[in-house]
């Protein structure tokens, strides 16, 4: 359903929920969500993905461990995350702001 590429890992979002993460040797299955995975932004420290669940997943990229799930009032379908700051939005132009600080 969806594909990314970060570094030396393939990442790929399923329509039964999971992500699978391929590296030249293994591969990873995180039954993530309860719903299909309709996007996820991916960088060198973690996955953050959306379904149609509602939620928003934090996953560890190396040992796959949710990390943090946020639960939406919107069915979200777009993400970007950059600098501590995510931005999640719907098809129907709802958008919510997010900002991490350490």
């Amino acid at each position: 359903r969806l594909i990314k590429i970060q570094n030396d890992k393939l990442i790929a979002g399923y329509g039964d929920g999971s992500i699978v993460i391929f590296e030249e040797s293994r591969s990873t299955k995180l039954e993530a969500h309860q719903k299909a995975i309709t996007n996820f932004h991916v960088d060198d420290s973690q996955i953050i993905s959306l379904s149609e669940d509602n939620t928003v997943r934090f996953w560890d990229i190396n040992d796959g461990e949710c990390t943090y799930t946020y639960f939406l009032d919107i069915f979200a379908t777009a993400i970007n995350f950059k600098d501590g700051k995510l931005v999640i939005g719907d098809t129907l132009g709802n958008v919510r702001f997010f900002e991490f600080k350490n």
